[in-house]
């Protein structure tokens, strides 16, 4: 299924609901939803802003590891609280597709990785249930 795709990508876009979606969404799914949401609007905003300012390729990098340490990280342990559900698969989704829209074209991380990994590791645990 998703794994048998290239992993880079397989999540290149990824938009909320996710291909199943879940039966019951509850108050904290709400708040997860608006979460993915606003991380969606940032990551449109940041890549306008580093298409058009011109960063240097130094000045990017320190940005984009602030970035990870003070955003995408911390977002990404709220989310993994939350949920370990469809829904979370799909947060988490939402999350490495704003997380990919900061880095440089065709470039995966090591942060990345690990976040597809995680992804897939929960798409499989959810399949075996």
């Amino acid at each position: 299924m998703r794994e048998e795709k290239d992993k880079a990508g397989v999540f290149d876009i990824a938009h909320y609901p996710a291909q199943r979606m879940p039966s019951t969404i509850i108050k904290e799914d709400d708040e997860l939803i608006r979460i993915c949401e606003l991380i969606c609007e940032f990551s449109v905003h940041w890549n306008y802003t580093l298409n058009t300012d011109n960063l240097d390729t130094q000045g990017e990098s320190e940005t984009i590891d602030l970035l990870n340490s003070r955003l995408f990280q911390p977002l990404l342990r709220i989310i993994e609280l939350k949920s370990s559900s469809e829904l979370g698969v799909a947060a988490k989704e939402q999350v490495l597709a704003a997380y990919k829209k900061i880095l440089p074209h065709n470039f995966i991380d090591t942060y990345a990785e690990h976040l597809i990994n995680s992804i897939n590791s929960d798409i499989r645990s959810i399949s075996y249930k």
